[in-house]
């Protein structure tokens, strides 16, 4: 919907999975237009990029359906690390408890994976579904971390996760789902997942997936949710290692990267702060060698900074 490009390699697994693949992404690409209220004909249809007389009426029947939303308190449940995520369930008398977690993989230091499990029973479409995600992270990573750091994430994948420890882990990095065995509507089912097997590898890339985490806007269709049917929730609590080995889990891995951006807009400043003091120096003492000899050290330590920070990208 904001015109990018995105690419991102799908092998088909079932015969027209990528034809329904394409006919999801024009739907996010071209969300669907509000039909009209009975008796108001086909003039009472709301479009993007209509008149302006309609736009101004859609914009305050915005205003007020987000006004009188307020009240009913927010539909994204707040990231808490001591949440259960039960659910109730509205059949019944007594509703059933429900417990559905999300297994997030983040990097933990230079080399370890750390494991979180979130509730997400609260999370209806897949635009709460990645605000979720937005949330989990930037708690996890802190706010200090996230303005200062010079890593971001850079893709998404669903993973198999082979937990070590109940926080340890290491990831298979790998587009795979549970098993069916280990799939609703299994007498003994472990996780809910749908569809099961994928009808596509991966079943969702991992490009589109990092727009939506940084982009949730895009997907203004409330009533979309293939994307969150598709991600593997765990139903029996959260995951926990047992003293004869590892158990095996599903959920997805966040893969960080440089942020070449800020570390590009960063060697910037530094070069034109050290140019700034270069001239300072000079019109101060009027001396031009030492001037060129200060500003050219200045630089040459951004260039080892640099060459610090490739390496360590390798």
């Amino acid at each position: 919907r904001c015109g990018r490009k995105l690419y991102d390699d799908y092998v088909e697994l079932k015969p027209g999975a990528l034809k329904e693949f394409q006919m999801r992404l024009d739907q996010l690409s071209n969300p669907p237009v509000t039909s009209a209220a009975p008796g108001q004909g086909a003039a009472g249809a709301t479009r993007s990029g209509g008149s302006p007389v309609s736009t101004a009426l859609n914009w305050l029947t915005g205003f007020a359906g987000a006004s009188h939303k307020k009240t009913s308190g927010p539909c994204i449940p707040m990231h808490n690390t001591t949440a259960t995520g039960a659910c109730h369930s509205s059949a019944g008398p007594k509703p059933q408890r429900e417990s559905l977690h999300l297994l997030l993989c983040m990097r933990d230091g230079r080399h370890a994976t750390s494991l979180y499990q979130d509730g997400i029973c609260e999370v209806g479409n897949d635009r709460q579904l990645f605000e979720f995600l937005q949330h989990g992270y930037k708690h996890r990573r802190g706010k200090l971390y996230s303005w200062l750091s010079l890593r971001v994430p850079e893709a998404i994948n669903l993973v198999k996760v082979p937990p070590t420890t109940p926080n340890a882990t290491t990831t298979t990095t790998c587009a795979c789902l549970p098993p069916p065995d280990r799939v609703e509507p299994q007498a003994n089912a472990e996780y809910r997942c749908m569809p099961i097997p994928a009808k596509l590898c991966p079943p969702i890339g991992p490009e589109l997936l990092m727009h939506c985490f940084n982009a949730p806007g895009c997907l203004q269709d409330d009533t979309q949710s293939w994307m969150l049917a598709q991600f593997p929730k765990r139903l029996r609590g959260e995951l926990m290692g047992t003293s004869t080995g590892p158990v095996e889990g599903w959920g997805i891995h966040f893969r960080e990267g440089w942020n070449w951006d800020r570390i590009g807009w960063l060697l910037a400043a530094y070069v034109s702060m050290s140019l700034a003091f270069g001239i300072a120096w000079w019109v101060a003492k009027e001396d031009v060698q030492g001037a060129s000899g200060v500003a050219g050290y200045l630089v040459s330590t951004a260039t080892v900074f640099l060459g610090w920070v490739a390496t360590r990208g390798m």
